[in-house]
């Protein structure tokens, strides 16, 4: 069974495509949130480039399953190079985790390669496994996808909330498409949320001297009462 992209699936598609296609040296996100079926835009960007080698980087076993049976649900053949599935093949086109698809390097060093990390968010600071086998394949083009692309910095005496672009130490420096909650939810793909109200005790709960916020005691007494 093959899915047909939905019309704002489709631009995601070909916004990607286009990415990879350009001249840019950008290491982008492309960022739409939980339920927009990104395992079938991937599927289908995955698609599109006979001419080099594809590698879909996912952060566990679950999510790389979920996106390599949607890819081959289309007809195409792929890999899986992943130690926890007892997988460590590569081809064309592979489905990997970071942690084996580092072995992996001789094979692609000198292939040239578009690289697509769901979840990008983990794993995304320089010196992690992705990026020592981004910086030892010396043709390669980098696209990532995550619904969180807000880092929290601690600073001193305090923390901000920081998009990853603009983060130093994070290796991807452009956002290049947002789909936001509201657009899904108005396109009616997203299931009507249920709510559950509970009576909750916050007599224990005390501010602490700036007002911001719980004190540290309070929460720990507040969460073992419930």
């Amino acid at each position: 069974m093959s899915y047909t992209p939905r019309k704002r699936q489709q631009e995601a598609i070909d916004k990607m495509v286009s990415f990879v296609n350009s001249k840019t040296t950008k290491k982008g996100l492309f960022i739409y949130p939980t339920s927009f079926g990104k395992s079938i835009v991937i599927a289908n960007v995955a698609s599109k480039f006979p001419d080099k080698y594809f590698i879909n980087v996912t952060t566990s076993k679950e999510l790389l399953k979920q996106n390599y049976e949607k890819f081959c649900s289309y007809g195409y053949q792929a890999s899986i190079c992943s130690a926890s599935l007892n997988s460590k093949e590569v081809s064309k086109i592979t489905f990997a985790t970071a942690g084996t698809l580092i072995s992996q390097i001789d094979f692609f060093k000198d292939k040239d390669v578009i690289i697509l990390s769901d979840e990008a968010h983990i794993g995304s600071k320089k010196g992690s496994q992705l990026f020592k086998f981004l910086s030892a394949v010396k043709k390669s083009k980098l696209i990532g996808t995550t619904a969180t692309p807000l880092r929290l910095k601690a600073g001193m005496g305090s923390s901000q909330l920081k998009m990853m672009n603009r983060d130093r130490d994070c290796f991807y420096n452009s956002i290049e498409d947002v789909v936001q909650i509201e657009e899904v939810v108005n396109d009616n793909y997203w299931s009507k949320l249920i709510y559950q109200i509970e009576e909750v005790d916050e007599s224990s709960l005390k501010l602490n001297e700036s007002g911001t916020d719980f004190t540290d005691a309070s929460l720990k007494v507040f969460s073992e009462k419930k």
